[in-house]
Parts: C-alpha cells; sequence; structure tokens
C-alpha cells in the first residue's frame, strides 16, 4: 500500500496487460490481411452484386445503383455489359450476369468467327463465391441476328472449330483476355486496386475448366 492509502499496480500486472493487448491488436490486423487475402475481384461482385460496377468507364449504359438494383429484384437478374469500344475487335459481346438470390456470378463472351455468316463462339463461365469455384462451361456456336439458334452439339461445335481453325489454347486465351485483361483490369483501375496481386488473388481460387471438350487436334 502506497503513502496516502492509494493501492499501487504491480509492474508484473501492467506488462502483462500491455502485451495482451498488443498480441490481440496484432491478430486482429492478421485476421484482416488473412481474409484481405482471400478475397478475390468475384467475391466482392458477387457479395455486393451489380453496386461494384458502378462507375466503371468500360462498361456501358452505367445506371444509377437504385436503377440496376430494381431492375434486379423486378426480373431476377441483371446484367453489365462492356462497351465494345474498348474490347478487341473480334469480341462481339462480354457482359457479367447477377442474380439476387444466387451464389453465382455469370460470364459470357461471344467471339466472332465470321461477321459476315454472323456466327458466333460462345463462351460461358460461373463464379460461386461460397466455394470459391471458377467454371468454365462447355461453349457453343451461336448463329444469326436476334433469334439467334444456338449449336450445342459436341460434334456440331467440333466441326465449326476445325472449319474455324480455333484451338484449346485460344480459347483459353480468350477467357483469360475476358476475365483478366478486362473484368479485373477495369475494376482495379476503378477501384485503385493492385492489379498484379488482385490477379495472383483470382488466380489461387479452383479452377474448373469445361470449356473445351474435344480431341485435341494435331498440327
Amino acid at each position: 500500500m502506497a503513502k496516502g492509502g492509494v493501492l499501487k499496480v504491480p509492474k508484473t500486472k501492467k506488462r502483462i496487460k500491455g502485451i495482451s493487448i498488443i498480441v490481440f491488436l496484432l491478430l486482429m490486423v492478421c485476421m484482416f490481411f488473412i481474409s484481405y487475402m482471400r478475397t478475390n475481384v468475384f467475391d466482392i461482385m458477387g457479395k455486393r452484386k451489380i453496386a461494384v460496377m458502378i462507375r466503371i468507364p468500360e462498361v456501358d449504359e452505367n445506371s444509377d445503383i437504385w436503377e440496376w438494383n430494381q431492375a434486379l429484384d423486378f426480373f431476377g437478374f441483371n446484367s453489365a455489359i462492356y462497351d465494345n469500344e474498348y474490347l478487341r475487335e473480334e469480341i462481339e459481346d462480354l457482359r457479367l450476369s447477377f442474380f439476387p438470390d444466387c451464389n453465382n456470378i455469370k460470364i459470357f463472351i461471344s467471339v466472332w468467327l465470321s461477321e459476315k455468316d454472323l456466327l458466333r463462339m460462345v463462351l460461358y463461365a460461373r463464379y460461386d463465391y461460397d466455394t470459391k469455384e471458377l467454371e468454365y462451361v462447355p461453349l457453343g456456336i451461336a448463329q444469326g441476328d436476334g433469334s439467334e439458334y444456338c449449336y450445342v452439339e459436341p460434334e456440331c461445335v467440333d466441326q465449326y472449330l476445325n472449319r474455324y481453325n480455333i484451338t484449346k489454347e485460344d480459347i483459353a486465351e480468350y477467357y483469360r483476355y475476358a476475365i483478366y485483361d478486362v473484368i479485373l483490369k477495369t475494376w482495379a483501375e476503378r477501384y485503385r486496386r493492385i492489379y498484379g496481386l488482385e490477379k495472383w488473388k483470382l488466380e489461387q481460387c479452383t479452377l474448373i475448366d469445361n470449356g473445351y471438350q474435344f480431341k485435341e487436334r494435331k498440327e
């Protein structure tokens, strides 16, 4: 007991309390860092839905957030469509589709095979932000304008790929271009993220490649 009846707290107890606070803060920082490193662009898009696409310049018809959310609720889905001005010449369409009660983001990529014949190769992908799985869905061939016809039978699709000399590597490149060079890059620029880090984080998800399901052709 100190003079004046004031009880002194032993220095060891103060030290232990200080160390406990430091350890707690370090744990909080570590947990935040681990969560940050595990969260990729599609996780953020999936949880925030279409709102995350607001004011990305490359997205066409960029409406106010209330209009996008209203359409999402009314129609049961809504899509963010990228302006063709920012896409490679052979890309006819690139869009992301969001659903209010679904853990999936759907990615749609349409590539011209013959613009004269209105013939396109259609690539699909979906990302599940609960399982962190990115799946390339079997591709199709679309022909026509408006009420188009889509060929999905493997034999038929393979014939078109043979005719236009489209290889497995070509298809993988189109997926990489759409996901990393357009979707991820424009999002990173809009929200001032480090592209290289965000690319690495997205590459850590599980990739299920079912896009190309044909025998590889010999050169």
